[in-house]
Formats: C-alpha cells, structure tokens, sequence
C-alpha cells in the first residue's frame, strides 16, 4: 500500500508562517511532533528527544519537532522556553 500523504509539505522552512501552518493543523502525524516543554536535565526526556530527532532524520524527506506546543498544536502554558543553548551538540 502507498504511503499516506502527508497534510503539509516538509521543505525545510522553520519561520513563523511555517510554525503557524504546523500548529493549525491541530494533531500530530508521523512527520509532525510536539513538545510541551524541553527538559534535557532529565536524562529519561533528553533520550526521549533524541529518540525524536533520530526518527525524524530517518524519514525520506524529515519531518519538525516543534518545542512549547501541546500535542493537539496550542501553545503549551508555563513551559519552559527553549533556548539556543539547549540544542549545543555538547549539551545533546
């Protein structure tokens, strides 16, 4: 059987009409993850989210991790924003 397509198109952009086209499409999909918050103090989430990258970097065309959305795409509240400095590859 073909694969589902896909309700958005990946292609690299990562602006903010980009996150406002992944947000609205209100659940998450096999190329489509979302994090409440990022905690990567916590050994058992930090795996969890390199898990993620992982099975995003193996899909034929990628896939977006949004960070501070809950898993039905609105923003997550009183979560903690990521900064640049988490995503390191020494803090990874």
């Amino acid at each position: 059987l073909p694969e589902p397509t896909s309700p958005f198109t990946y292609d690299g952009k990562v602006g903010e009409e980009k996150l406002g086209e992944l947000l609205a499409l209100g659940a998450e999909k096999p190329d489509l993850d979302f994090k409440a918050e990022l905690d990567l103090g916590n050994p058992a989430k930090k795996l969890d989210f390199i898990k993620d990258c992982a099975a995003m970097m193996n899909l034929p065309r990628g896939g977006y991790l949004v960070i501070g959305a809950n898993d039905d795409g609105t923003p997550a509240q009183n979560a903690t924003a990521p900064t640049k400095e988490m995503f390191d590859s020494g803090a990874l």
